[in-house]
């Protein structure tokens, strides 16, 4: 567990030192703060719900900015490290395979929760801001970012396995891309069996927001999520090991 908690500070490390990933802190920040200063000013040409607006943001990091984002991230600190020979050096540090991937993959997971809650943060303070403290249940907000690590593990895991299977960080990308339109066109076309697709439960915090929470559907999406996170986590581990670099 040492050995894992250090190959994931490392890889968080490696992470912040990377320009391009503060660029995308820094723009994904600037949406949200111009969606607030569009919508949230009054007589403005779109408007937002002062209640909804971090919730929207929330949809938009499920959506959007986490898939893409981990998807490069796993492409970069994965397939890419891979193709150019670097975990050769990493392994010398008495650091298993699996402990290499994990300790990656949960770096991956930190940046994501960090890169979500700064936009949902920065999105509840335009609210509180423009419609005050009473309009906005800021308890539901923080919980169903909280909530919000199970889709992201659960992508992350996924972002991971596609990874561990490329040979380059631009075909990782790319397929991880087609993977994720595929899956969720699948479960828009085939609505019978959207239930039991991970992505269909990306947006899982919205089952916690309204006064009546389905328990049955919450703990199916969780132990979708959950079940995938695990199937993907053993398929990545299992190649990653017998993977040559």
């Amino acid at each position: 567990m040492n050995t894992l908690s250090i190959c994931s500070k490392n890889e968080i490390y490696k992470i912040f030192q990377r320009k391009k990933y503060w660029i995308i802190l820094t723009v994904t920040l600037g949406i949200t703060v111009c969606g607030a200063l569009i919508g949230l000013i009054s007589n403005s040409i779109v408007s937002f719900s002062s209640q909804n607006y971090p919730y929207a943001i929330l949809s938009l990091c499920c959506y959007a900015f986490v898939p893409f984002t981990a998807l490069m991230l796993s492409s970069d600190l994965i397939s890419s490290e891979c193709e150019r020979n670097e975990l050769r050096f990493l392994l010398t540090k008495h650091a298993s395979r699996t402990e290499l991937l994990f300790g990656k993959l949960a770096a991956i997971m930190v940046y994501e929760f960090f890169l979500t809650a700064a936009n949902v943060i920065a999105a509840l303070i335009f609210s509180l801001i423009f419609s005050g403290f009473t309009s906005v249940n800021i308890f539901a907000v923080l919980m169903s970012v909280v909530i919000t690590v199970i889709p992201i593990a659960a992508f992350v895991s996924f972002a991971g396995i596609i990874s561990v299977f490329c040979k380059n960080g631009i075909s990782a990308f790319g397929m991880g891309v087609a993977a994720y339109g595929g899956f969720t066109l699948l479960g828009l076309v085939f609505s019978r069996i959207s239930s039991s697709i991970f992505t269909s439960y990306l947006t899982l915090y919205k089952m916690i927001i309204g006064q009546n929470v389905p328990v049955f559907r919450l703990f199916l999406g969780i132990g979708v999520l959950l079940g995938f996170s695990l199937l993907f986590l053993s398929a990545a581990s299992m190649k990653f090991e017998k993977r040559e670099f």
